[in-house]
Order: structure tokens, then C-alpha cells, then sequence
């Protein structure tokens, strides 16, 4: 062939390929599939065109099985309480039922007294409560026969010991029958995993174990051990065997087993991982035997298991590391082979794993590292997990294909305050680890971003926690993807998913998993309203349509009250709801094929089990007896309709009573029991009562929060008419209403009012006198508020008139309560206020912060002052039922001059001093030959216990006196006569210019020497003695000189 043949070959051949490329059909996009509720855990290859999924939680806790096939899905709760694995032939699954009495209530064994310690032969004694009939046990359920299985076998023993159900007893790993859980409606005997088969079954289950000192032998250890239950033991009937795990490393409990679990088994039953509990003791850097993964391998030559660990990171100290946790986080395939979970390389870094069976050494060859990070961060994180700058945690949730070619699971991502859940997903052809939903859009998936996209973040749809969750499972195949939305964050709708990595059929038809209950029951005391829940699977999009009575809701206000919200929403929401929201409502689901299914109907209707009051309106009060006291229980749950208005609060859900006394008198009316009644009669929730001359007159009082009365029996927000003068033979109204929300209960209570505070008023006060004045909150009311606490809490008052002019102290301290207080005092009432306090601080001895303290009131002698103490806060004081009160402690310095000014002579051009000392006392004011003095350049200190006169001379020279008072200026006390004589020549030497170089003077000489000198030193030009115009070292010996002549 010639080479222009050759050239038009390879041409012809180019363009084959292109247009192959151009007309091949695009791979299909993953198809995402709604599964409506619950959280799905397992899934099988495709069986006869059908996907297969396993897991709990539909619209109950039961263990639930889809079927996807083609178009089509069915969803069956086929029992029990969680768990909900399938085997890969989708013949059985796992489940739990209550250990409820019957033929499989299986039961504990304890021992006490043992001896030898630890004895493999203990005298047990089988317990009658534990577990606890509550508690949970793992189930089998068979799909041919549609029956369940408890997991069980014989346990070992023989005449009454024997049972067929439960853990059996095994001493040689320190087992003996299975234990409580510790808690009354927790789980026992956990399945964790069933075999692809079916026949085999792992878990945890909770053992009785010796305690420490091996002695006792408890039904409640809370202690476990890993387990494997084989279908075809004993004869088909079914057997556990318990799994080795090692002795503890810790001193003192080196006789003691270690905790451990089972995940995952082999098709075969001859391969198991697992774990062992993490470390217990305090180094765990010389533990080897801390939380780390662990394999059980069938022994044909000695019929048992053998633990071994798989290969792991080894630390300095050449001991492997650890986890702090037991490790949960792990998969294995069908045959036994491979194993995916989190491993820990030599220098302690996490990352996700991959073990490979090695058949040639018989040993797991040593993790290969999928990687420690997504190939590059999520799209959607949100600003709280870009800001936080935690990296992530991967493999909370791990599971892996038969081959290990595709692993996928969780992500945890930190908020550094919270936490939230993503998913990934590895491929062995690239070796990445990728964000699951980044991952599924860039495969094509518009369902991933439209349905099940981001929440939004900020103000950014395109971020925020994806709706589509993370994987929880894959099939062998690793075609087919389950997994929900989990983890600390929760989205309320988002549901749990199926994908077909593969594309398959374009549409599944609805299938509605949920349905409203058949009835919902509501109050007005139903603080979250009305909620109907219905979901769907199959494909998005899913619609929905509330309907009350056949006719369509729509979110928003509904004008009589209520407001919808939810009404194209799985779950409807009617807040505040009423008489007009009782109905038949059901919902209408539509999705993008098959035809709109419409919900089962639910009844909404009163709550049958409140009564309707008889009293809900003014005109249908009910009549009260006029035996005082009296208290009559109400229940405003059903009180609908709404008359009137409290002036002192805005309150709904009114109840109406028709009181006439037989005599004019003061009566208390409250929602409180100030009586000793037990259990007291309190309503419980927030009241307002408001009383009426008639339906249609005017209000009388109204109370909202009390503020006078004990405490006792009542909270802050009940309320109080607690004073009211009521007409003998005339009939009045009272309303008893919420605030805001109702509660189930209450007690109205009518009495005759205590006696009123003696001294509530400021006009009627209690006459006050020096030294304690005790003082009762109980029964006041407040008539005033102070510039240091707007609180209107309840006051009384004092009237105080001094014998003596100078400084109050008056004080709430050495009370014999606690009582927050407040100390005011007045000219007048209604009159100026001279002094605040609601702080004692300093507080010291004998009274707390929260009293108070008013200092250095200037006062005089004579006048009346008037004082008010009252509580710190408005409403309910105190614990008890006894007085709510204190001590009123008044004390007066009295105004006096204690130390005289003395004789100053000074040399000229030096300071004059002139101190008086007094007690009482604010003011002073110092004079010069009668004439007061101002400050100066040569005076400081004028209006000041001491004058300081600078520079002095001549012209100084005089008396001089001061004036002492306190603020008010009523009283002024004159001081005496102090001299000064200014001395014209100054001794040289002389420091202190008292005419002498003496002893006096050598101090204030070497002060001055050192550049120091003090106050007393009257003129500093003293100091050169040697007349240099220099005060230095050379002045010394002249000065000695002259003490010493």
C-alpha cells in the first residue's frame, strides 16, 4: 500500500474515532432516591432487579425493610425496635424486642462470698429482675416465614440454671450469662452486624463479671464482651459463642477481662473484627493493650477463635499506638479479606485504612493509607467550620465494596463550639477521598443540588449543611449507596436516601412511610400546638399538601388566631390553635411520576381527657362559697373564649367566679396557698387576676406578679390581690387568667387580707430610734422608687429624729435574713432624697453584698428625717412562711472637735501647720484674725482638716481658728485659737525653727542633705551652715559643730 493510501487510512480512522466519541452515550448520572424516613444501614446488590436495604426507624423504631425495584418501592416495618441489618441475600434481618416475661425473658446469674477469688467455679444464684423486662435483645427475622428468632442457645448450665436464651456461661473468659445493661430501657444483646448469608450474627453483649476483688459476681457489672451467634448451632436451634479478649494491664485488675465488641463478620463465620476497650489505666503509652482493632479468626484445630490485632502504627516507645476510645469506626468485605477503618501511622497521625489479608504469611499486611483529608474541601462549608480551622475527622461511619474499590462514609467537621456530619467517598481508580455530595453533583446529579443541596449559609445558598447527610452503607457491587442526614445538627426535613451510582430507572413512584397519627388531642395548654407529620420516598421531587376538611391550608395567619405553617411541608405546625382548627385533616403527596397519594385522615379534636369548664365566660361565673378561706381548683386547658382585659397585663384564657362576702371587710384574692396545705395548691403557670364590680362595670384591681405577702407556696409569677375592700352582701367578679401560656392546674384562693405593714406609708411611719429597729416586708407595698434602685419592690418606713448633730450610718446589715435591700432616706415625704445605698461595700462582717449600707448622712439634732427600707427586687422574696424582714440599725457620730489646733512658730519664708481633728464632721473652714481664708499661693488646705501656710512672713503672723460642720451647716463648732509667730532671724542649723540645734535636728538635716527633706523642716536655707549658698557634704561638720560646741 502506498503512503497516500496509508495517510487516507489513518484519516478515515481519526474520524471514526471522533464521531464514536461524539455519539457515545454520556455515563448516567447517579440517581438519588428519597426513602421517605428512618435511617437505613445496610444494602444488597441487586436480587432479581430489586435493591434490598435494611434499617430502623420508618415511623417507629421498628426494623424496616425497603425494596427498590425499578419504578417501584415497598416499604415494610417488619417489628421490634431498631438494629434492622440485612444479610446480603436480603433473607433475614437483625432486630431488638423487650425482654419482656415469657419462655426467651432471659436472666442474670450473680454470686457473692466467692472463694478462691475468681474461681472458675462459682455457686450461682439466677436473678429475677435483671435484665430488666424493659431492656432490649437482639432478634433474627426470617423473610420466608416472616417470623422472628431471639438470639440464644444453651447457656451451659443444668437443672434450674439452665436457660436457652442469653449469653452463655463461660469462666474460662470470666462470662457467666448475660447482665443488665445498666439502664431500664437500654440494650443488653446488640447485633451489629449478620453475615451476608444470614446464618451468623455479631454484636456486644453485657456480661456478669466478677467485681474486682473477685468476690462477687453481679447481674449488673456493666461490663461487655464481643459476641458470635451461629443459626445452625445446636442442632439449628442456635448458639452463641463468646469472644477472647485480653486480661487487663491495670494494677489491681490484672484478673479482670477486657471489654470488647464485634462489628463485622465473614460470609463463612470465620472471620471477625472488632475491638477491644480503649486503655483503663494511667500510662497509656506503656499499654499495648488499650482501644485498638482486633480480628477473630476461626481455630479448625481447636475449635475456638483467636483474637489477634491488626497491624497498627508503633510509637518511641515501641508499643503500638492506641485509641483513647474503643475503636467503632470499621468494615470488612463478605469474604473476610479486607478491612476498612481509622489506622495510625508510626508518628501517631490518623488516617483512613485499608487492611489486606495476606494468604501467603497468614497475617494482615499493614494498613495502606487512603488518605487523612477530602482531595480538597467541601463546597458548602460554612463560615463556623472555615473560621474554626479544625480539620476533619474522617470515618465516624465507614463501609467499603467486596473488593475495597469504593469506601465511603462520614465526615465531622468541628464549628469549635458544635459539631456537624458530611459524607465521602474513596475511589481505588484515583485514590481520593472526596466530599460525598460535591461528589455526586460533579457526576452529573442535579437531584444532589437541588433536592438535597446545602441549607444555606449567611445569606449563601450554595452553602450550609447538604440535606443529603452522609453514606451509612454500600453493596458488595458498589453500585448502590444508603445513607441519611445525622450527627449533632440535625435538619428536621431532610430524609434518608438511596443511590444508584449507576444511574438506573428514571423515576420511583411515591410510597408514603408515614402517615398522620389516626387522632391529635390539643389544648390551650398545648405550648407546642397542633404537629402532623406525613413523609414519602421515592424520586424528588416529593410535594405535599395539608387539607383540613378537604379543603387546602396555606402557611400564614388563618384570621381567627392560629397560624399554619408547614402546609406544603412534611410536617404541619399550627401555633396557638383554637375551636376553629378542629377538623379532619390528611395529605396530599404528588411526585415527578405515578399518581398523588393521599395520607390516612387524622381527627383533630379537643383533648377528651380535660373537662370543658362550666365557667368560661362573665356571664356563667361559677358561684363561690362565702366559708372563708376557701380555694377552689380550676383547669383553663379547654377555656376558649376570651372576655375582658386586666389593665396590668395582657393575659388570654380566662376563667370567671361570682364571690359575694357576708361582711364589708379587706380580703386577699390569689393564685398562692399561704396555708400549710400539702401538696400546696398553686397554679402552675403565669396568672393574672383582675376583679369587677359586674360583667359590664369597671375593674376594681388587678394583679399580675405579686408583691406583697409571704412566699411560700408561691412562685413570682402568681398573683396577689392582697388588700381589697369588698361590700358585704354585693357581688363581685373575678377573672382568672395566663399571661401567655397556659398550664394544666391552679388553685384560686380567697381569704380575709392579713393586717396591712404598720408602717407601709411614708405618712404613717414607724418612729425610729437609735440602734436596731427591726423591720417586716411581708405585708408592705411600695409607694416610692429611688434613684439608686428602680425596682418597685415592697417598702416601709421610719421617721428619725436625732438627739445629736453630726453623721448617720444607717444599715440593713446583721439581719436574720438574707433580704436584698434598699436604704433611702428623705427630707420629707415626698420630699427630696438626701442618700441612697442598694450595695453594702464594702460589706463587711456580718452582712452580705446584697444589703445596704447608707454612710455619712449629715444630720442635726432635732429635725426629722424619714427613712425607707425596702426589698431590692419587685415580687416574690424570701423561701419561707415566716416573716420576710430585718434590722434597721441607725447610728449618729455626733458632731465634735476631738484635737485642737496648737501654737506654730515658724522662721520666715518657711510652712506654717494648723490640724484640728474632729468626728461628725464634712465641713471646715479655717479663718485668719476672724476673716476666712481662701486658697492661695500661700494657702492650701482652707476648707481641709489642716492648713498648710506657705512662705511665710510677717504679714502672717496672727490667729488663727476653724469652723466645723457637717453638710447641713446647722451647727457650727469653732475651734481654738492657734498662734503663729513668725521669727525673723532663723538660727542657722535650726531645721525645725524651734530656736534650739538639737537632736530634733539631725534627722531633718540629713534629709535635707539628701535632697529628701520632710514637711517639718521649716526652712531649707538652715541646712548650709557653712554659708556657700550649697546644702552638700561640706555643711556636715559645721553642723556637728554646732550640736556639739
Amino acid at each position: 500500500m502506498n503512503s497516500r493510501a496509508l495517510k487516507m487510512g489513518a484519516k478515515i480512522s481519526a474520524m471514526v474515532t471522533a464521531l464514536l466519541i461524539v455519539t457515545a452515550p454520556a455515563p448516567a448520572s447517579p440517581r438519588i432516591v428519597s426513602l421517605g424516613s428512618g435511617a437505613p444501614n445496610s444494602v444488597t446488590n441487586q436480587i432479581g432487579g430489586s435493591y434490598f436495604i435494611g434499617g430502623s426507624g420508618l415511623a417507629s423504631t421498628s426494623a424496616t425493610r425497603w425494596t427498590v425495584s425499578g419504578t417501584s418501592m415497598t416499604i415494610t416495618e417488619i417489628g421490634g425496635s431498631g438494629s434492622g441489618y440485612i444479610s446480603m441475600d436480603a433473607a433475614y434481618h437483625t432486630g431488638l424486642f423487650t425482654n419482656a416475661a415469657g419462655p426467651n425473658q432471659v436472666f442474670g446469674y450473680t454470686a457473692t462470698g466467692v472463694s478462691p477469688p475468681h474461681s472458675p467455679t462459682p455457686t450461682l444464684v439466677m436473678s429475677t429482675t435483671l435484665p430488666g423486662p424493659n431492656e432490649l435483645c437482639g432478634y433474627r427475622w426470617t423473610a420466608s416465614s416472616n417470623t422472628w428468632q431471639i438470639l440464644g442457645g444453651p447457656n451451659g448450665l443444668s437443672g434450674p440454671l439452665a436457660q436457652n436464651v442469653g449469653l452463655p456461661v463461660t469462666p474460662s473468659l470470666q462470662a457467666f450469662g448475660s447482665s443488665s445493661s445498666g439502664g431500664s430501657t437500654s440494650t443488653f444483646l446488640t447485633p451489629n452486624a449478620i453475615s451476608a448469608t444470614g446464618r451468623y450474627v455479631v454484636g456486644l453483649g453485657y456480661a456478669c463479671v466478677y467485681n474486682t476483688a473477685g468476690t462477687t459476681i453481679s447481674a449488673n457489672s456493666f461490663r461487655w464482651r464481643p459476641w458470635i451467634w451461629d443459626a445452625a448451632a445446636n442442632g439449628g436451634a442456635g448458639g452463641f459463642t463468646i469472644l477472647p479478649t485480653p486480661f487487663r494491664t491495670t494494677s489491681g485488675q490484672t484478673n479482670l477481662r477486657r471489654t470488647g465488641n464485634a462489628y463485622a463478620v465473614s460470609a463463612d463465620g470465620q472471620v471477625i473484627v472488632g475491638a477491644q476497650e480503649h486503655n483503663v489505666g494511667t500510662i497509656p503509652s506503656a499499654d499495648p493493650d488499650g482501644g485498638r482493632l482486633v480480628v477473630w479468626r476461626w481455630n479448625s484445630g481447636t475449635s475456638e477463635y483467636d483474637m489477634s490485632f491488626l497491624p497498627n502504627g508503633v510509637n518511641t516507645s515501641g508499643f503500638p499506638y492506641t485509641y483513647s476510645t474503643t475503636p467503632s469506626a470499621v468494615d470488612m468485605n463478605m469474604a473476610g479479606t479486607i478491612i476498612v477503618g481509622r489506622a495510625i501511622d508510626d508518628n501517631g497521625n490518623a488516617f483512613l485504612g485499608k487492611w489486606v489479608w495476606n494468604a501467603g504469611t497468614s497475617s494482615w499486611d499493614p494498613p495502606i493509607s487512603l488518605g487523612s483529608d477530602l482531595e480538597a474541601p467541601a463546597t458548602w462549608l460554612p463560615g463556623a467550620v472555615t473560621s474554626c480551622g479544625l480539620p476533619p475527622n474522617l470515618g465516624g461511619i465507614i463501609a467499603t465494596s467486596e473488593d475495597g474499590s469504593v469506601v465511603v462514609g462520614s465526615v465531622v467537621y468541628s464549628t469549635c463550639g458544635s459539631f456537624m456530619s458530611g459524607g465521602f467517598i474513596w475511589h481505588q481508580s484515583d485514590d481520593t477521598i472526596k466530599d460525598w455530595y460535591d461528589y455526586l453533583v460533579s457526576q452529573g446529579s442535579t437531584d444532589a443540588q437541588t433536592y438535597y443541596g446545602p441549607i444555606g449559609d449567611a445569606g449563601d445558598p450554595t452553602r450550609g449543611l447538604p440535606r443529603l447527610g452522609f453514606p451509612s452503607a454500600i453493596s458488595p457491587d458498589g453500585t448502590a449507596v444508603v445513607g441519611f442526614q445525622g450527627g449533632t445538627q440535625i435538619i428536621p426535613d431532610a430524609v434518608p436516601t438511596f443511590v444508584d451510582l449507576t444511574g438506573g430507572t428514571a423515576c420511583t413512584e411515591p410510597t408514603i412511610t408515614v402517615n398522620p397519627a389516626a387522632t391529635f388531642n390539643f389544648s390551650r395548654c398545648g405550648s407546642l400546638g397542633i404537629i402532623l407529620n406525613a413523609r414519602a420516598a421515592g424520586s424528588a421531587p416529593i410535594s405535599y399538601q395539608w387539607r383540613q376538611d378537604g379543603m387546602d391550608l396555606v402557611d400564614g395567619p388563618t384570621g381567627t388566631g392560629s397560624t399554619i405553617s408547614g402546609a406544603n411541608a412534611s410536617q404541619l405546625r399550627i401555633t396557638q390553635p383554637n375551636l376553629n382548627d378542629l377538623g379532619t385533616y390528611d395529605c396530599v403527596i404528588t411526585g415527578p411520576c405515578g399518581a398523588p397519594l393521599t395520607t390516612s385522615t387524622c381527627a383533630v379534636q379537643l383533648d377528651p381527657t380535660i373537662p370543658m369548664p362550666a365557667n368560661d365566660t362573665c356571664g356563667t361565673a361559677e358561684v363561690l362559697s362565702t366559708t372563708l378561706p376557701l380555694s377552689v381548683a380550676f383547669n383553663p386547658c379547654h377555656a376558649w373564649v376570651d372576655e375582658g382585659a386586666a389593665s396590668c397585663s395582657p393575659s388570654i384564657g380566662d376563667l370567671w367566679y361570682s364571690f359575694t362576702p357576708d361582711a364589708t371587710a379587706d380580703y386577699r384574692i390569689e393564685t398562692c396557698d399561704s396555708s400549710t396545705t400539702t401538696p400546696p395548691n398553686t397554679a402552675n403557670y403565669d396568672t393574672v387576676i383582675s376583679l369587677y364590680s359586674d360583667c359590664s362595670g369597671s375593674e376594681i384591681a388587678c394583679n399580675n406578679d405579686y408583691n406583697t405577702g409571704p412566699t411560700r407556696n408561691c412562685s413570682a409569677v402568681r398573683s396577689r390581690i392582697a388588700r381589697v375592700t369588698l361590700q358585704g352582701g354585693v357581688t363581685y367578679l373575678i377573672r382568672v387568667a395566663a399571661m401567655n401560656s397556659l398550664g394544666t392546674t391552679g388553685f384560686l384562693r380567697i381569704s380575709l387580707a392579713p393586717p396591712a405593714a404598720a408602717n407601709d406609708t411614708c405618712f404613717a411611719p414607724i418612729t425610729a430610734v437609735d440602734g436596731a429597729n427591726p423591720f417586716d416586708l411581708t405585708e408592705a407595698t411600695n409607694d416610692s422608687v429611688v434613684s439608686c434602685n428602680a425596682n418597685q419592690g415592697r417598702d416601709v418606713w421610719f421617721a428619725y429624729t436625732p438627739t445629736q448633730t453630726g453623721l448617720l450610718t444607717a444599715s440593713s446589715c446583721h439581719s436574720t435574713t438574707n433580704l436584698d435591700t434598699v436604704v433611702t432616706a428623705f427630707d420629707s415625704c415626698g420630699g427630696t432624697e438626701l442618700g441612697c445605698n442598694d450595695t453594702a461595700a464594702p460589706a463587711g462582717a456580718g452582712c452580705s453584698s446584697n444589703r445596704a449600707i447608707l454612710r455619712d448622712l449629715s444630720v442635726d439634732a432635732g429635725v426629722t428625717y424619714y427613712i425607707r427600707v425596702a426589698s431590692g427586687t419587685a415580687g416574690a422574696m424570701g423561701t419561707s412562711a415566716t416573716a420576710i424582714g430585718g434590722q434597721l440599725t441607725l447610728t449618729v457620730t455626733p458632731l465634735a472637735i476631738t484635737q485642737q489646733p496648737e501654737d506654730v512658730d515658724v522662721c520666715a519664708g518657711s510652712t506654717a501647720d494648723f490640724s484640728v481633728t474632729a468626728t461628725g464632721a464634712t465641713t471646715y473652714r479655717w479663718r485668719f484674725n476672724g476673716t476666712p481664708l481662701s486658697e492661695s499661693a500661700d494657702i492650701s488646705g482652707s476648707t481641709a482638716s489642716t492648713l498648710h501656710v506657705l512662705n511665710v512672713t510677717e504679714d502672717d503672723e496672727g490667729d488663727y481658728d476653724c469652723l466645723v460642720s457637717n453638710d447641713n451647716g446647722v451647727v457650727v463648732l469653732v475651734s481654738d485659737v492657734a498662734h503663729l509667730n513668725v521669727i525673723d532671724s532663723c538660727i542657722i542649723g535650726d531645721m525645725n525653727c524651734d530656736l534650739f540645734v538639737d537632736d530634733d535636728d539631725v534627722a531633718l538635716f540629713v534629709a535635707t542633705l539628701l535632697g529628701n527633706p520632710p514637711p517639718a523642716v521649716c526652712n531649707l536655707d538652715n541646712a548650709d551652715v557653712n554659708g556657700d549658698g550649697i546644702v552638700d557634704g561640706a555643711d556636715i561638720d559645721p553642723f556637728v559643730r554646732l550640736l556639739i560646741p
